[in-house]
């Protein structure tokens, strides 16, 4: 997949929040698309919130995120996970271009009450146990 982000097929998109960015979908799953977003330098994501959990990996350039009301300093090969509805914003620092890869990740499975997990059974063996 590497070799076909810079495909003349592709095509770049923008999203109201983008400032000297630009975004294009690399692949389809069934929780979205699988993104490479590209930053200028000086360039930024202003705050926004998606619907889904998302992963990012940066793969050129450094920058600052938001996340949360706190802000943190990234570089190549880092990576972090945006919560679904989570507000947050990117912005990139120095002279160099960002280079974002994002997939969206399903949501974590809900624990059901009804069905105890392990974490519970094993308590309940506990209490059973003489003291």
């Amino acid at each position: 997949m590497i070799d076909r982000l810079d495909h003349p097929s592709a095509t770049w998109g923008r999203e109201p929040y983008f400032f000297a960015a630009r975004q294009r979908a690399l692949a389809r799953g069934a929780q979205g698309p699988m993104m490479l977003i590209e930053i200028d330098a000086h360039g930024q994501l202003q705050s926004h919130a998606r619907p889904e959990r998302r992963f990012y990996l940066c793969l050129a350039g450094e920058g600052h995120l938001w996340v949360g009301g706190e802000q943190r300093a990234f570089q190549r090969d880092d990576f972090w996970l945006i919560e679904a509805a989570q507000p947050h914003a990117i912005r990139s620092r120095g002279d160099e271009r960002v280079r974002l890869l994002v997939a969206p990740l399903p949501a974590p499975p809900a624990i059901s009450p009804a069905r105890p997990g392990p974490l519970q059974q094993l308590r309940a063996l506990l209490r059973l146990l003489p003291r």
